[in-house]
């Protein structure tokens, strides 16, 4: 994951298999540009360890403006609800 997103984006795991990353400044489009770079470095690896199994990823996304007054757990909560994807 951190091969793939920005230097800037914020990882952090929450516990077992799920991870949060947290972006600031960036819009959509861009999220989702992301997304995709991250899903192609996934099927990337999967091809390459050549599992019997593959690794598989969901992803929430939502926006908030800087100075949300939500809590960083409501923010999590939030994200894990709206706009899930695969």
């Amino acid at each position: 994951m951190q091969k793939t997103f920005r230097e800037s984006d914020i990882l952090g795991r929450l516990g077992g298999d799920e991870f949060v990353m947290m972006l600031s400044d960036t819009g959509m489009d861009e999220v989702n540009a992301l997304l995709n770079r991250f899903n192609e470095a996934v099927i990337e690896m999967n091809l390459r360890f050549n599992k019997p199994y593959s690794i598989k990823f969901s992803a929430g996304a939502v926006s908030f403006p800087y100075d949300t007054r939500l809590s960083l757990d409501d923010m999590i909560a939030k994200a894990d609800i709206d706009n899930v994807c695969t």
